[in-house]
């Protein structure tokens, strides 16, 4: 998850079962009953006893696009505001707070926090409602829970203001789910399951052997009337090929390896395992018929 090779759960883990820090994730302002909810989390989790309590305040561009694109500019001053409102409403309920605004990547902005304050649990403010949630929250709990060896809540909230109800809350118990998805063969490298690694294996060698096939394309230049029609014959699929089976198994491997810290599960890792498990293998044989 870091240069370092370690994962920054690992040393931000609790010492002991007893919680004397938590982290307060804010994708959405704290208010209303909300306040009540965050305190009644901070006093059943830590029985009373005044913990330390940390607020981090992603930054949240109006659309995933502006995400990946990383235009967070416009973004910034709304969650400086975010933060500044929450930690007033914290205050004045009684937790000494002490908040910043985070990354755009809201596990991102947790790891960073973990590394300069370690906390005990993480407890999470969403919106409830689906056409209200930003980019950054949706399966955030599940990434959280992946990515932690924290406990984590979730508080789902709706309204604004003096008006902001708490209408959902969920869980995700202690231990990060990563380490159970696969093997990990290098402190530098996120855990691989199985099928991921028989990915690898197909993508490297499988682009290899397309890169040959092609390179022994059988030089037919004076024959066909020279390089334009020798390109425009079976070489050419056979270039085609190659190239575009690199490009896409140099994704998917970048992605296995560097970006599993942003989650990389769903329909598009889905999607790209396929092309590449399955359509590299194919490419080889059609490349291979091609005369």
């Amino acid at each position: 998850m870091d240069g370092t090779g370690e994962d920054s759960a690992d040393r931000a883990a609790p010492a002991s079962g007893r919680t004397r820090s938590i982290l307060i994730v804010a994708t959405e302002e704290i208010a209303g009953d909300a306040a009540q909810a965050v305190l009644n989390e901070v006093h059943g989790a830590t029985g009373g006893d005044p913990p330390e309590v940390y607020l981090v305040c992603p930054v949240l561009p109006s659309s995933g696009l502006r995400q990946v694109l990383g235009d967070v500019d416009k973004a910034i001053p709304p969650a400086r505001e975010r933060m500044k409102a929450s930690l007033e409403t914290l205050r004045s309920v009684g937790l000494d707070a002490n908040g910043e605004v985070g990354d755009s990547d809201p596990v991102t902005a947790i790891s960073d926090e973990l590394l300069k304050h370690g906390a005990d649990r993480i407890l999470v403010i969403t919106h409830a409602r689906d056409n209200e949630r930003g980019y950054a929250e949706k399966e955030l709990l599940d990434r959280i829970n992946r990515e932690f060896d924290q406990p984590a809540i979730e508080l789902r909230v709706t309204g604004h203001g003096e008006q902001e109800r708490v209408e959902g809350r969920e869980t995700a118990t202690a231990g990060a789910k990563r380490r159970e998805e696969g093997r990990r063969i290098s402190r530098n490298l996120p855990p691989l399951r199985k099928q991921d690694g028989l990915g690898i294996a197909v993508a490297i060698l499988g682009t290899i052997a397309l890169i040959l096939l092609a390179a022994d394309c059988p030089d037919k230049q004076e024959e066909q009337g020279g390089p334009i029609v020798q390109f425009a014959g079976g070489c050419a699929l056979r270039y085609l090929l190659a190239g575009g089976f690199f490009l896409i198994n140099l994704g998917h491997l970048g992605a296995l390896l560097l970006m599993e810290s942003v989650g990389y599960r769903g329909p598009f890792e889905r999607f790209f395992a396929r092309i590449s498990l399955i359509g590299t293998p194919l490419a080889i044989v059609a490349s291979a018929l091609i005369s």
